[in-house]
């Protein structure tokens, strides 16, 4: 009971839900809207 885990969803605009165990149960609540930014190698300038 308690844990939670947030999770992007969606493919290119996202919705970040976080999802909350209760028993045998998971809860949602909605977050907020965003976009997946891949890391990108190298030294940051």
């Amino acid at each position: 009971d308690g844990g939670a885990l947030i999770v992007p969803l969606g493919e290119h605009e996202q919705v970040l839900p976080l999802f909350v165990r209760q028993g045998e149960q998971f809860i949602e609540h909605p977050l907020a809207p965003g976009k997946f930014v891949p890391f990108i190698a190298g030294d940051i300038i």
